[in-house]
């Protein structure tokens, strides 16, 4: 039975079950260990990948006279993914809700900019669509009435106007509060 463990190195080894009279008495044979091999977890095979890959794309820009300066870069990636995680949590989080929190502020992080832009267009498209509604009406009304329909207009325009400004400056303005939350 063939063996394979890569992480930075190719590490490959037979195994094998030798019957009792084919083995060789004057040979040595290893009945045992004293360092006993861990066979990694799925995350530990995942970050060895993500390591892998890494490696390759370092060595790729590098270039092969630089071989052992990867390690380095690895590490600056690994210094900082940690730093980050635990620059999502909030000062005093038990131990035991860290993974639930990193989650949930990923998430937090991730929405908050599309409920800001969500917010953002439909007070847009509010402004539009009470324009078309009361521009709809107005060729059943009478002549007096559409003047004060048009002024209605008019109005709506300006208070629409308003509107886009203050929403442009609460989107730059809460945008930036995110950003410096996140960094």
């Amino acid at each position: 039975m063939r063996y394979e463990y890569s992480d930075f190195l190719q590490v490959e080894f037979d195994s094998c079950i030798t019957p009792s009279n084919e083995l060789d008495l004057s040979g040595f044979r290893l009945l045992d260990v004293d360092n006993r091999t861990v066979l990694p977890i799925n995350t530990q095979v995942l970050w060895s990948k993500i390591m892998q890959l890494l490696h390759n794309e370092f060595q790729a820009i590098l270039g092969q006279a630089t071989k052992g300066s990867t390690i380095l870069f690895i590490s600056l990636f690994r210094f900082i993914i940690f730093n980050n995680t635990l620059g999502l949590l909030p000062c005093g989080t038990p131990g035991l809700l860290i993974p639930f929190m990193v989650l949930v502020e990923t998430l937090r992080n991730i929405i908050r900019p599309g409920t800001l832009a969500v917010r953002l267009a439909a007070n847009i498209i509010a402004g539009h669509r009470l324009l078309t509604l009361l521009g709809n009406i107005g060729p059943s009304l009478s002549l007096t009435l559409v003047s004060f329909l048009m002024l209605a207009q008019i109005l709506l325009l300006i208070l629409k106007s308003a509107v886009a400004i203050i929403q442009s400056y609460v989107f730059a303005v809460l945008r930036t509060l995110y950003a410096r939350e996140v960094n």
